[in-house]
């Protein structure tokens, strides 16, 4: 876990130190004293399991089980939500059903059958009246 602290933590300092230091304190709270950080559990916990690099994918499970032993109660953060996927394969942001390609196409196709719609009703419609009109 030192290793992942040191290595991934951008507030990390040699020495156990810490530049999110709360009260006045220079200590890691995670190293040091074993106490939550609320830097350590929104920013490093979170992007770490998203890193692609293969150290980081090495240390990353002990160092979330060390964590999660002490502070029981970060299931959530520890473990964020999957990734989702768009159906071509690529990865889609929050509250998003398609990605950015996917959305052009569907709605192109989706305007492309309304205008085909739209005209054959136009061109029913011209037909319907030139057929009222002939017989007289």
């Amino acid at each position: 876990m030192r290793a992942f602290v040191q290595g991934e933590c951008c507030n990390a300092q040699p020495g156990d130190e810490c530049l999110f230091s709360i009260r006045g304190s220079s200590a890691c709270l995670v190293l040091a004293r074993s106490r939550r950080c609320r830097w350590f559990e929104e920013a490093v916990l979170p992007l770490a399991a998203r890193n692609p690099s293969e150290r980081i994918r090495r240390l990353y499970p002990d160092a979330a089980e060390a964590y999660r032993k002490l502070h029981r109660e970060l299931d959530g953060i520890i473990n964020p939500e999957p990734t989702r996927f768009c159906s071509c394969g690529n990865p889609l942001s929050k509250q998003k059903r398609l990605c950015q390609a996917c959305a052009k196409a569907r709605k192109k196709e989706s305007t492309r059958r309304r205008v085909t719609k739209h005209r054959m009703a136009v061109l029913c419609n011209a037909s319907v009246e030139k057929s009222i009109e002939k017989p007289q």
